[in-house]
């Protein structure tokens, strides 16, 4: 049985080589941890555990169970199989629903927030500034001043790193 973390280390055209999309989709119903385990059978291949491996479906089918349909790869590969088979970003949905023009107006007024940043308004920081200064700066302060504030916690690191020297 190969180790997985040496197989991922692998070329993905290694990684892909059993792949034969010709075969059609097998959907027997079951999970992702079912999928798994047939794979690592497959490919002699332990199970993954480690979270940036991921079972990747060539074909698309999150339900295809065929095993020359399936493939160890990391987020960035089912990403791009994504993009490859016709999914579109969060961005260009957008697009899509609302024009391009109208998508921006959302994004300039801070409606849609991008990667997690957003252009925040000088009352809004002073808002911010005031509600996180009143929270004790110790353990599990950030999730506190994300509740109060409603966004993320990387957003009030963020936040903090950008307008609020002394939180860091």
């Amino acid at each position: 049985m190969q180790i997985i973390k040496d197989y991922m280390v692998q070329a993905k055209e290694f990684r892909t080589k059993h792949l034969d999309l010709s075969d059609p989709c097998d959907v027997r119903g079951g999970g992702s941890k079912e999928f798994k385990g047939l794979l690592a059978y497959y490919l002699n291949t332990e199970i993954p555990t480690e979270r940036y491996i991921m079972l990747c479906h060539a074909c698309n089918n999150g339900a295809c169970s065929n095993v020359k349909h399936l493939y160890w790869g990391n987020h960035k590969e089912n990403y791009q199989d994504y993009v490859d088979n016709g999914g579109k970003s969060f961005h260009q949905k957008m697009i899509d629903k609302y024009g391009i023009e109208e998508t921006n107006k959302i994004r300039c007024a801070g409606l849609l927030k991008s990667r997690g940043h957003s252009a925040y308004t000088q009352e809004q920081i002073d808002n911010y500034r005031k509600i996180i200064s009143t929270i004790e700066q110790k353990h599990g302060w950030v999730t506190k001043a994300a509740l109060a504030l409603n966004i993320s916690h990387t957003q009030v690191r963020r936040f903090c790193q950008k307008h609020m020297s002394e939180r860091n």
